[in-house]
Parts: structure tokens; sequence; C-alpha cells
């Protein structure tokens, strides 16, 4: 497994595309990692109460995408996932520099999605097993993959702006 995580790690990469595809498999090993323990440990469709009205962990397979849309639709889901993966692929190997808040965004978005992919293809559909229940509303059942895409979009929102700025600064 070293061998061929090396490979694809070391195949003619920039520097910048090694950083991002490292952390993508963090993201992905440990995306992987929950999801086996909550397949492994907990009945589907059962809650089970972490805090008191706050944190559950709540075992379901939902087959479409982010608030469920596109249910039953994983087909789909796959070839959009690997489209938006080749685009973000191209997006990289043209990098000349990145800040690390860039790379750090591109590598969770990355790994989030190839965790996500890989379920929808190994599974036909994607385990989800966070919940959260905050002011009685309890927000829609999602996992680290979707945690890392999320959080790795906005941090890429705040890269953006924070590199117009500087170049607005600059001239």
């Amino acid at each position: 497994m070293k061998k061929i995580i090396n490979k694809i790690i070391k195949t003619n990469h920039s520097p910048i595309k090694t950083k991002v595809l490292t952390l993508s498999l963090v993201v992905l090993l440990i995306d992987f990692f929950t999801k086996e323990l909550v397949m492994n440990n907990l009945k589907l469709e059962h809650d089970y109460q972490v805090i008191k009205n706050f944190f559950y962990l709540f075992y379901t397979k939902n087959t479409g995408a982010a608030f469920s849309i596109l249910t039953n639709h994983v087909y789909l889901l796959i070839i959009v996932a690997l489209i938006v993966l080749v685009l973000l692929n191209n997006y990289i190997s043209k990098l000349k520099k990145a800040s690390k808040l860039e790379i750090i965004s591109l590598g969770l978005i990355i790994g989030g999605m190839l965790g996500n992919l890989l379920d929808r293809i190994i599974y036909k559909s994607v385990i989800d097993f966070i919940s959260i229940n905050i002011f009685n509303y309890r927000f829609p059942v999602f996992n680290l993959a979707d945690v890392s895409i999320v959080v790795g979009a906005i941090l890429l929102i705040i890269s953006l702006f924070k590199e117009d700025s500087l170049h607005k600064k600059t001239k």
C-alpha cells in the first residue's frame, strides 16, 4: 500500500499538487475509517444520543446529494463528481503558486469528494451518521466527507478573497 501511495504522490507532480493530494488522502482515510466504525458498530436508522438535545449519531444511507436532493440518482452524482474532480485536477496542475489556505481548501474538497464518491460506487449510497439539533431544528444527517467539502469550500472562498485584495493592494 505504501508503494502505491508513494507512486501516486511522486508521479511528476508539482509540490502544490503533492501537498493537495497528500491532504486529500488523509481526509479520505479518516472518512473511510469513521464510516467503517459506524457501519460495524451502529444499527441502521437508529438514534444514539451523544450530547443531549444537540449531538446524535444516526447511521443512514443517502442515495442523493446534500439535503437528499437528487435522491436515487446515484450514477448521475458519480458522473458529476468525476467531472468536478477532473476539473479540480486540471486547475491544480496549472497552479504555479498557491497559498497554504488554498492548498488546504483544495485538499479538503477533493478528499471529501473522493470519500463520498467511493461510497456511491461501493454502496450505491453515501454513509451518513452525524446529526445535529440546534434550537429544535434537526439538520439533515451528514458525514465527515461532507464537513470536509463545506469547510474546504469556505476556505477556498476566503483564499480567493484574500488573493483578490492582495492584487488590489499591489496595483
